[in-house]
C-alpha cells in the first residue's frame, strides 16, 4: 500500500490505459461503430426491457422505484420488489445520465463504459496483491472482458458493473497473507482506510457481490486468526461485514417501510432449493472454452456440457488464461511440497485457498445448499462467484508469470522481452481470441429495426387515443419475474411505457392491489369487459404472441361485445390496440357498468405454504403444490360477504381425497379420474381468512423436476355471491 502511495502519478498513468485497453477491446468484441447510442447494445427482451423501466421511471418520477405509468390505476411501486437493493452506486450512475441522455442511451453508456471501471478497478486490486504493472494492466484488461462480462449484458446490467468484486478479493487476499494490518503506524492506517472504501463499494456494488465478498474476507479473517491464534483479523473481518450489511439495510428502508405498512408481502419473497442446485456454479463451466468459441474443436468441447438438466447460467468461463492460473493457486493450495515460506507461496495459498472456498461455496449442492435448507434462499444464482475465482486465478497467474521473469533474468534478452509490454499485448490478443467470439456481436439492425418500429407504432397509438389514457394489456401478465406465455417473454409489455406517455396496465407489482386484474380476467374476456371499462380503461392492448391461436378468440370477443373491428395494428402484426372509448361513454350513459370498487377491490385467494410460484398460459393460471398448500382469502371490506371458490385441482391418484378447510370449516371431495373441480360457498369475515388444502394423493412422476409435485390448483379464484 505504501509503494502504491509513494508512485500514485504512475500508478494513475497505468490505471487510466488498463482502462483505455478494456474500452478498446469491448469496442472490438462488441463492433460498437455499427451501434446507434438511442438504440439498446442487447436485444429488446426480457430484462432489457426492465432495465429500460428504470431509467424511464428515473424520468418519469424523479426515482426508480415509482411510477404512475404502470399498474394502472394504482401505478407501480417497487418498494415491494426489493430486486435493485444493493445496486446504488449503479442506480446514481443511471439518475445522473437520465437527466441528460435517453433511458437506452444512458443504458448503453453505462454498460460500456463498466468495461473501463471494471479495468481500473482491478488494475488498482492486482497491484494490492502485488503484481507488477505491465502484468496487473494487462490482467485488469483479461479480467473486464471476461465471458461473463459480455453474456450478462445489459439485461443483466447490474450484473455486468462487477468494478466493486477486484477491491474485495484483495481485501481478502491481504487479510488472508498476513500482508493486511489495521492496528499500528501508517500502513494499518492504508489498510484500515482500504477496508472502509471496499466495504462502501461493495454495499451499493450489487448484493450477490456483496454477499460473496463478504464470504471470503470472513473466511479469511477467521483463518488468518486461527493461524496468528490472534482474533483481531476476525474482528477486521467481522467490521468489513458489518459496514456492508449496515449499508444495504438502509438502502432497504424504502422495502422494510412498505412489508411493515402493507399487508402484503414482498413480490419475490425467496426461491427454493432446487433454484440454488439449478443456477449453482459448474467447475467444469469454469475451465472448458466458451461454447461459441473460434476454434470448431474447442467449441465443440464447451458446449458439450449444456446436455443437463440443471443448465443454469452458461457464464462462468475463465478462459485459457485463467484457467491456467487456477489450477496453478489450487495445486499449490494442495501440494504439500509447495508449502514453503516465502511471501510468493504465501500469496499464492492465499489465493487457492480463497478460490477452493469460492468452489465449495457456490457449487451445485454445495455449501449453498446448505444454505437454501436452512432458509437463506434470496441469493440463489451462485455460479455469479465465477467472478471471484477469476480475479484469484488471474492474480495468481500474474505472479507465477512476475516470478518466471525474475528467474529470467539469467537470460538477458528473454528478460528483456518480458520486461516489456510485448508480454502484456501478446496475453490481452490471447484473451480477445479464447475468451470472446463472433456471437457476442449483437444484432445491431435487428435491434434498431425492433426499436424503431415501437416508438413509430406506439407514437401513433398515443396520437389516436390521446397522452394520458388508461390502456389495458392482454395476456395479464404478473410483474416481476414471469414465465413466458406462449411466445411472449417476460416484461414484453413494457415497450408501450418506453416509448408513449399512455398509461398501463402492466406493472403492478404482483401480490398486490393489482391482483385485480386477473380476478378480472378469471371470468373471461366477455364478462371481464364491463369491469376493465369500470376500472378507467379506455383500450384494450393484444400482444398476439402470447396467444396460441395468435389472440383469434379474445379479439373476437373484444369485436363482438364492443363493436370496435379495427385495430391499429403495428409492422409487426403481433400487436393490436382496441379504442374502446365510444363503448365505454355508451355503458357509462346506460348505467351498465358494475362499481369500480367491487372491480377494483375483490375478494383473493392467495396460496403461499406449500405452494410453489404461480404459472400461466395464454387460457388459465395453475400453482403447483405439496400434499399439504395454505393459502389465506382476504376479504376488502369492512363487512362479512358471501362467496364462493372456484377452480379445478389435478392430482396423480385417480381417487385422492381432498379435504379444504375455510377458516376452520372443512369440506371433504373426492377426485374422479384425478380431477376435482371446486365449487365451495363460504363466509368470509372482513381482512384474511385461512384456506388450507390437504391431500392423501401421490406424487406426479416428474423426474426431470425436482419439485414435491403433488396438487395442481388450476384457475382458482373467488366469486362475490350477491
Amino acid at each position: 500500500m505504501r509503494a502504491l502511495r509513494a508512485t500514485a502519478g504512475v500508478e494513475i498513468g497505468w490505471a487510466i490505459i488498463a482502462g483505455f485497453l478494456a474500452l478498446a477491446s469491448a469496442a472490438l468484441t462488441l463492433h460498437l461503430w455499427d451501434a446507434s447510442l438511442g438504440v439498446p447494445i442487447t436485444p429488446l427482451v426480457g430484462d432489457t426491457n426492465g432495465v429500460l423501466m428504470v431509467v424511464r421511471n428515473m424520468q418519469v418520477s424523479g426515482w426508480f422505484q415509482h411510477t404512475p405509468d404502470l399498474g394502472f390505476p394504482f401505478g407501480q411501486n417497487l418498494a415491494a420488489y426489493p430486486g435493485w437493493v444493493g445496486d446504488t452506486w449503479a442506480l446514481v450512475s443511471l439518475k445522473l445520465l437520465s437527466l441528460m441522455f435517453s433511458p437506452a442511451a444512458a443504458v448503453n453508456i453505462l454498460y460500456v463504459l463498466g468495461f473501463a471501471v471494471v479495468a481500473v478497478a482491478a488494475y488498482v486490486s492486482f497491484r494490492i496483491v502485488h503484481v507488477s504493472r505491465q502484468l496487473a494492466c494487462a490482467l485488469s484488461v483479461i479480467y473486464s472482458i471476461l465471458p461473463y462480462h459480455f453474456l450478462r449484458g445489459e439485461a443483466h446490467l447490474f450484473l455486468s458493473e462487477y468494478y466493486a468484486v477486484p477491491v474485495g478479493c484483495a481485501i481478502a487476499v491481504r487479510l488472508v497473507s498476513g500482508d493486511l494490518r489495521t492496528t499500528n503506524g501508517r500502513a494499518a492506517s492504508s489498510d484500515g482506510i482500504l477496508m472502509i472504501f471496499g466495504a462502501v463499494l461493495l454495499l451499493g456494488g450489487n448484493t450477490y457481490y456483496a454477499v460473496f465478498s463478504m464470504i471470503v474476507v470472513f473466511a479469511a479473517g477467521a483463518l488468518r486468526a486461527l493461524a496468528d491464534r490472534n482474533w483481531r483479523p476476525a474482528l477486521d473481518a467481522v467490521a468489513f461485514c458489518v459496514i456492508i450489511v449496515g449499508g444495504v439495510l438502509i438502502e432497504a428502508i424504502p422495502n422494510f417501510v412498505f412489508r411493515i405498512t402493507s399487508s402484503t408481502g414482498f413480490a419475490v419473497e425467496g426461491r427454493t432449493y432446487s433454484e440454488s442446485e439449478y443456477y449453482g456454479l459448474k467447475l467444469d463451466r469454469l475451465l472448458l472454452p466458451i461454447p461459441t468459441h473460434r476454434i470448431h474443436l474447442l467449441a465443440e468441447l464447451g458446449s458439450r456440457v449444456s446436455d443437463t438438466l440443471i443448465p443454469g447460467e452458461p457464464t462462468e468461463t475463465l478462459g485459457i488464461i485463467g484457467s491456467m492460473g487456477l489450477i496453478a493457486v489450487v495445486l499449490i493450495c494442495l501440494v504439500p511440497g509447495a508449502r514453503s515460506g516465502s511471501p510468493l507461496a504465501i500469496r499464492l495459498r492465499s489465493m487457492g485457498t480463497l478460490a477452493v472456498i469460492c468452489i465449495l461455496t457456490g457449487t451445485v449442492a454445495g455449501l449453498n445448499g446448505i444454505l437454501a435448507v436452512a432458509g437463506y434462499t434470496t441469493i440463489h444464482a451462485w455460479n455469479r462467484i465465477s467472478v471471484l475465482i477469476a480475479f484469484f486465478a488471474l492474480a495468481g497467474f500474474g505472479l507465477l508469470v512476475d516470478a518466471g521473469v525474475v528467474l529470467a533474468a539469467k537470460w538477458p534478452p528473454a528478460a528483456k522481452m518480458a520486461k516489456s509490454s510485448v508480454l502484456g499485448i501478446a496475453l490481452v490478443a490471447l484473451a480477445l481470441f479464447d475468451q470472446t467470439s463472433g456471437a457476442y456481436v449483437p444484432t445491431y439492425q435487428a435491434n434498431a429495426s425492433a426499436w424503431e418500429d415501437n416508438a413509430a407504432y406506439f407514437a401513433d397509438l398515443q396520437k389516436a387515443l390521446g397522452a394520458g389514457s388508461p390502456v389495458f394489456q392482454l395476456p395479464v401478465m404478473p410483474f416481476p419475474e414471469s414465465a413466458p406465455i406462449v411466445a411472449m417473454g417476460d416484461y414484453d409489455h413494457l415497450r408501450g411505457y418506453l416509448h408513449s406517455d399512455l398509461k398501463w396496465s402492466y406493472g403492478g407489482v404482483k401480490g398486490g392491489a393489482v391482483e385485480w386484474q386477473q380476478a378480472a380476467m378469471d371470468a373471461g374476456i366477455v364478462d371481464a369487459l364491463p369491469m376493465l371499462a369500470a376500472a378507467g380503461f379506455e383500450a384494450i392492448y393484444v400482444n398476439r404472441s402470447g396467444y396460441s391461436d395468435h389472440g383469434a378468440a379474445v379479439e373476437a370477443a373484444i369485436q363482438k361485445v364492443t363493436g370496435v373491428t379495427t385495430p391499429v395494428v403495428d409492422a409487426s402484426g403481433l400487436l393490436a390496440t382496441y379504442n374502446i372509448e365510444p363503448w365505454v361513454e355508451k355503458m357509462r350513459a346506460a348505467n351498465s357498468l358494475p362499481s369500480p370498487d367491487l372491480v377494483l377491490h375483490p375478494v383473493q385467494i392467495t396460496f403461499g405454504d406449500g405452494a410453489y410460484p404461480s404459472e400461466i398460459s395464454d387460457t388459465s393460471n395453475w400453482q403447483w403444490g405439496t400434499g399439504r398448500v395454505i393459502g389465506t382469502l382476504t376479504n376488502p371490506t369492512d363487512h362479512p360477504v358471501d362467496v364462493r371458490i372456484l377452480g379445478t385441482i389435478h392430482m396423480a391418484t385417480p381417487d385422492a381425497r381432498t379435504e379444504i378447510s375455510i377458516g376452520g370449516v372443512v369440506t371433504s371431495l373426492t377426485a374422479k379420474a384425478g380431477t376435482i373441480s371446486v365449487n365451495v360457498a363460504a363466509k368470509l369475515p372482513a381482512g384474511a381468512t385461512d384456506i388450507r388444502l390437504t391431500t392423501n394423493s401421490a406424487q406426479w412422476p416428474a423426474p426431470s423436476d425436482p419439485r414435491t409435485l403433488i396438487q395442481q390448483l388450476v384457475g382458482f379464484h373467488v366469486v362475490r355471491v350477491t
